[in-house]
């Protein structure tokens, strides 16, 4: 964390999953099929707000972003280009929609409907 904070980067991108079952203490965002939104926008805000990482220049301009850790392992992984490229770059990447694409992809290959959460960003806290 040391390193980050020193960097203050432009933009910070965590991976996440849902971990909780296994380890019920973990405080990161609960990514996945059965993510909750509503969950996971309080704990992105709230490791945000950590001490050292308030003041970081990602955070300040809501550019702290999680994304499904396990995107690195599957077909969709280029789904979360998508999304990082839509993050990192967003005007040249406007028409790109990264949930459209997901949601197509479900339809035509999976046997059941895309749902839960698999990225979002901390909105940047009121000055």
């Amino acid at each position: 964390m040391e390193g980050i904070i020193e960097a203050d980067p432009d933009h910070i991108v965590g991976t996440c999953a849902n971990w909780a079952e296994a380890t019920p203490q973990v405080t990161s965002t609960l990514l996945g099929y059965d993510a909750d939104p509503a969950v996971n926008a309080e704990k992105i805000r709230a490791l945000a707000m950590c001490r050292g990482f308030r003041d970081l220049r990602a955070v300040q301009d809501g550019n702290y972003h999680s994304i499904y850790h396990q995107f690195y392992n599957s077909p969709y992984h280029f789904i979360a280009l998508q999304q990082i490229a839509k993050w990192l770059h967003p005007d040249d990447f406007e028409d790109l929609d990264p949930q459209e694409t997901f949601d197509r992809m479900h339809e035509r290959f999976m046997p059941y409907e895309n749902s839960g959460q698999f990225w979002l960003s901390a909105n940047a806290p009121a000055s």
